[in-house]
């Protein structure tokens, strides 16, 4: 072991420990405690044990244990174990175990977790937690805000995701709420964003929707599917779509059944049940020429009903 208050330096490789307040350095492969400092920890081979610093750690070969700091922590080979740490993670080959920051996690491939704002992975057998996750080919779950793969055999969650290998469509469609309607899926085999936007000629072009929605694609067989989604859009004035008549939330529940016409040519049909809520003065009595019921409060009013829709998608 070595202990000082400036710095320790190995030529060669460490059995026990190093702790200091300044820098440790070894040379060699290093095993039992670790290296403890304040500034900076540096092995030259591998790691058995842990390394925790408030700076940097640095192991050049394969480590099995734990790399702990406030800053970065970096392994040139295979990790066995975590790394944790409030700046950025990084490993040049595989992880099997964990890696949580605040800031960053980067792996050349990942068996197990990693826990950041940002996660980058290689091949990722497990769960990626952030607020933006870029994979290769994920096993597991991509939990995030945005999430991007070249393909996902689980589960990708978020508000966008985008999947090499998933789904991709263009829908026109019609609806008892507006005749002319456009929206853009996207994300995985199975769970998918859509955009919405929407326009009513037959409304004499008052109005206009931007919408949002998550749901899943279910194959029935090689030509008919489901898609079952929800979606939350905002009704607007195309004469003043900012002011307080704009007030409004339109939740929809959406289930589509759909008949594959060719590889990319598809028509579809299915029911849908809306809520309409509205604070204010709404600018528009309601939204469909179907029959609705209401209900008021003190200064808002909700209204619902079942609906339809029906159209093609590309």
């Amino acid at each position: 072991a070595q202990l000082s208050l400036a710095g320790n330096v190995a030529g060669g490789g460490v059995r026990g420990g190093q702790a200091t307040l300044g820098f440790n350095l070894a040379n060699g492969d290093v095993s039992g405690v670790g290296q403890l400092s304040l500034g900076a920890n540096i092995v030259g081979g591998s790691l058995s044990g842990v390394q925790a610093a408030l700076g940097l750690n640095v192991i050049a070969d394969d480590a099995s244990g734990a790399q702990l700091s406030l800053g970065v922590n970096h392994t040139s080979g295979v990790l066995h174990g975590f790394q944790l740490t409030l700046g950025v993670n990084s490993a040049a080959s595989d992880v099997k175990g964990l890696q949580g920051a605040v800031l960053l996690n980067r792996a050349s491939s990942l068996t197990g977790m990693q826990l950041a704002f940002i996660n980058v992975g290689g091949d990722v057998t497990g769960m990626q937690l952030g607020l933006i996750n870029v994979a290769s080919v994920v096993h597991g779950v991509q939990l995030g805000f945005i999430n991007v793969a070249k393909e996902v055999d689980g589960v990708p969650l978020g508000l966008l995701s985008f999947e090499q290998k998933g789904q991709l469509h263009l829908e026109v469609f019609g609806s008892d709420i507006q005749l002319t309607n456009v929206a853009l899926k996207f994300g995985g085999r199975h769970v998918y964003t859509t955009l919405i936007a929407g326009l009513g000629p037959d409304d004499r072009f008052q109005r206009f929707s931007l919408g949002l929605g998550v749901g899943g694609h279910i194959p029935l067989g090689s030509r008919f599917w489901v898609d079952v989604d929800a979606v939350g859009s905002q009704v607007l004035s195309t004469d003043s779509p900012f002011s307080s008549k704009s007030n409004n939330l339109l939740a929809q529940a959406r289930g589509m059944l759909g008949f594959q016409v060719m590889p990319r040519l598809a028509v579809f049909a299915g029911p849908t049940y809306n809520a309409w809520f509205t604070w204010g003065e709404p600018g528009f009595a309601k939204l469909t020429t179907l029959s609705v019921k209401s209900h008021s409060g003190t200064d808002s009013r909700v209204q619902h009903w079942p609906g339809f829709q029906l159209g093609v998608r590309i």
